[in-house]
């Protein structure tokens, strides 16, 4: 990108050469060091896309898509007249259920001589998602259905040029903190910005590929800028609870791409409503004294501007702060 190269600071650079490395010449750093093949990672594209395809038959996703009415421009090729349909949202589009591994396989790299494609890379998707985190008794009073209880986070850096491995690091600190093993974990929900960083850590960590994306992820259904995160959360949650896993761990590089940092979140599922209250008792009374009430704490990015990465960077970095000082220490 040429804002990368228009806006680099000298001090930063001679600290850290490859700082401002485009993401995309970090997947192919990452391909080419750790011996992912292009085939490896169109087989993994391949496998996200069938998922995803297999959980829209079967309404996995109905129960956390709210069904929105807009207005579509229609632009007719032929003629460029342009016309309106009122149409309803009700499932994601940018996947693609008829990707084969022999239409990957005939997709040009995106840089001459590399591994890393349209097919086996997140799309630019728009979208929007929420959680909502809560006091639990006032949950309780209200009678809501909770879903899952916040256990914790770890967050981690690693080489700029190696953008999107960051759970080998972060995911070991978070299980250790909480004496937990990678096999006690039933669901993983790692964000596909490449099928290369998803693949690597996924075997290097150890994890078993039927709990890991178990519905595909950013390769097949999208990477909305601001909103990864806290789909795959509520994703993770309701899954969870569809399998009956006790912890889901998801993990997401920080907003706006920066490269050189991942946060990983652990939750543990509630079976069903009502077991609430005993569940964050027994949580409570083994690791914390209290629930952190944490209310309207969310990456919502307001003001993007497109034209302005370097404001959005800087926005993204203030909030992260906010949040990191709105939660406190770390539980």
């Amino acid at each position: 990108m040429a804002w990368t190269a228009d806006e680099q600071d000298p001090a930063v650079v001679a600290s850290a050469a490859h700082a401002y490395m485009p993401m995309l010449q970090t997947a192919e750093f990452v391909s080419e060091k750790y011996g992912l093949s292009r085939i490896a990672q169109d087989e993994y594209a391949l496998e996200s896309q069938l998922r995803t395809a297999a959980a829209q038959r079967a309404g996995v996703f109905d129960d956390e898509i709210v069904p929105i009415r807009t207005t579509m421009k229609v632009v007719d090729n032929a003629t460029q007249t342009i016309s309106f349909k009122e149409v309803e949202l009700a499932r994601d589009e940018g996947n693609r259920p008829d990707t084969t591994l022999d239409n990957l396989q005939k997709l040009q790299p995106v840089l001459e001589g590399g591994r890393v494609t349209a097919g086996n890379a997140s799309q630019l998707s728009d979208g929007a998602s929420a959680c909502v985190l809560m006091d639990s008794q006032l949950a309780e009073r209200r009678g809501l259905d909770i879903l899952g209880t916040y256990l914790g986070m770890a967050v981690a850096g690693c080489a700029p040029e190696e953008m999107g491995i960051g759970p080998v690091y972060a995911i070991p600190k978070l299980l250790a903190h909480h004496g937990l093993r990678v096999q006690d974990v039933g669901l993983w929900e790692l964000n596909e910005a490449f099928a290369c960083q998803a693949l690597y850590c996924r075997d290097r960590l150890g994890i078993d590929p039927l709990s890991y994306n178990v519905h595909g992820g950013g390769i097949s259904v999208g990477h909305p800028y601001g909103m990864t995160g806290a789909r795959l959360v509520g994703h993770a949650l309701l899954e969870g609870r569809r399998r009956k896993v006790r912890y889901v761990v998801v993990s997401m590089t920080s907003g706006g791409g920066r490269a050189i940092e991942d946060a990983v979140v652990l939750a543990e599922c509630l079976a069903a409503p009502g077991k609430a209250a005993q569940a964050l008792e027994a949580y409570s009374s083994r690791r914390i004294p209290r629930v952190k009430r944490v209310c309207e704490a969310s990456f919502q990015i307001s003001g993007w501007e497109r034209e302005d990465p370097v404001g959005n960077a800087q926005r993204t970095a203030v909030l992260l702060l906010d949040c990191y000082k709105f939660l406190g220490e770390p539980i």
